[in-house]
């Protein structure tokens, strides 16, 4: 019987591209209000990997540095990368033990305003549908 291999921790592609987007960009607007630090710490593969953020004002800098942090979420990076694409919700995951949080709970639900939201579905109706759609009466 084979034996699946894990991927290596390195290889969250999302994850990592949010990261580095995010670095990229430096200033996030939904976060002016927010300054702290956070650190993701991806496990799930042959090593931890770790990103850090500091957050002044809405200026945000990023490294892979393990440093003390204002909250820490410790996350498989599978999930981190579905959570950064919007197929998987932070909130859900924390709620049902998936992703462990340490610290400062509100910087990181500042934060969480970050990730994608969730794709678009067939099932996913517009505002003009919605207004056309048979109404029971009252």
């Amino acid at each position: 019987m084979a034996t699946r291999k894990r991927r290596p921790a390195a290889a969250n592609a999302p994850s990592r591209a949010f990261f580095e987007e995010l670095h990229a960009k430096g200033h996030q607007p939904m976060l002016e209000k927010a300054s702290g630090t956070l650190r993701f710490d991806l496990v799930g593969g042959p090593q931890v990997e770790h990103w850090y953020l500091t957050i002044a004002h809405g200026n945000a800098v990023v490294s892979q540095r393990k440093s003390r942090a204002d909250v820490v979420v410790t996350v498989d990076g599978r999930l981190l990368d579905r959570i950064v694409t919007g197929t998987a919700n932070a909130m859900a995951a924390f709620l049902r033990g998936a992703m462990r949080v340490e610290g400062d709970f509100a910087l990181l639900i500042a934060f969480q305003r970050l990730f994608g939201g969730p794709p678009e579905t067939c099932a996913t109706r517009t505002t003009d549908e919605a207004d056309h759609s048979e109404r029971t009466p009252r």
